[in-house]
C-alpha cells in the first residue's frame, strides 16, 4: 500500500498529521475574530488614556530653545537661547513633514529656522534636551508621529511626519485668509 502511494499519489490521502484544510479554516476564523476583538480592545484602551492636551504648553504659549552658535569657521562656540512659541516652532518645521523625514532633517530645519529668529550665524545647533522636549510635545499634542524607519543605507532611523490634527492644525496656521 506505501508503495502505492508514492507511486500513484491522488487526492484525498492525507498524513493523519496533518490537519484537513475545513480545520484549519475554521481555526483561522476563530484567531481572526479574537484579533479582531483584541484591536477593539486596544483602540478603547488608547482612547481612554490619551492626554488630557488642555494642560499642555502649547499654540502661543513660550518655550525657551537652548543651543549652541558657531559664529564664524574658526570654531569659537556660543550657548544661545531664543524664547519662542510652540506655533512658531510649528511653523517652522510642519511644512516639511508632509513626507516622513529623517531626525536629522527635522533638527537642521529647526535650527535654520530658528537662526532666522536669532540672527545669522555660521553654524547653530539645538541641545538634545531641548529637542527632545520639542519632540515629545509635538507628539503629545497629537501633531506629528515619530517612527522608526529603514534609511537609504538600509539601517533603521526616526522618522517624523505629521498626523492628521497635525495636518490640519498647520493648515489652519498656515492658510491665507482673505482679507
Amino acid at each position: 500500500m506505501s508503495s502505492a502511494f508514492k507511486s500513484n499519489p491522488a487526492v484525498g490521502w492525507v498524513r493523519g498529521n496533518i490537519d484537513t484544510n475545513e480545520e484549519l479554516l475554521v481555526q483561522i476564523n476563530e484567531l481572526r475574530k479574537q484579533n479582531e476583538a483584541y484591536r477593539e480592545k486596544i483602540s478603547k484602551n488608547i482612547s481612554r488614556n490619551e492626554l488630557n492636551t488642555d494642560k499642555l504648553s502649547q499654540g502661543k504659549d513660550t518655550i525657551e530653545v537652548r543651543g549652541e552658535i558657531r559664529r564664524s569657521s574658526d570654531g569659537f562656540k556660543n550657548d544661545w537661547s531664543v524664547e519662542c512659541s510652540w506655533d512658531e516652532i510649528f511653523n517652522i518645521i510642519g511644512p516639511e513633514l508632509f513626507e516622513y523625514k529623517n531626525e536629522s532633517i527635522v533638527k537642521t530645519t529647526l535650527a535654520k529656522g530658528l537662526n532666522k529668529i536669532h540672527g545669522y550665524v555660521y553654524y547653530i545647533d539645538i541641545f538634545l534636551e531641548h529637542y527632545n522636549t520639542i519632540k515629545i510635545q509635538f507628539m503629545a499634542l497629537g501633531y506629528v508621529e515619530v517612527k522608526p524607519l529603514n534609511t537609504v543605507q538600509g539601517s533603521v532611523g526616526l522618522f517624523w511626519g505629521l498626523t492628521n490634527s497635525g495636518k490640519k492644525y498647520l493648515m489652519n496656521l498656515r492658510a491665507v485668509r482673505k482679507t
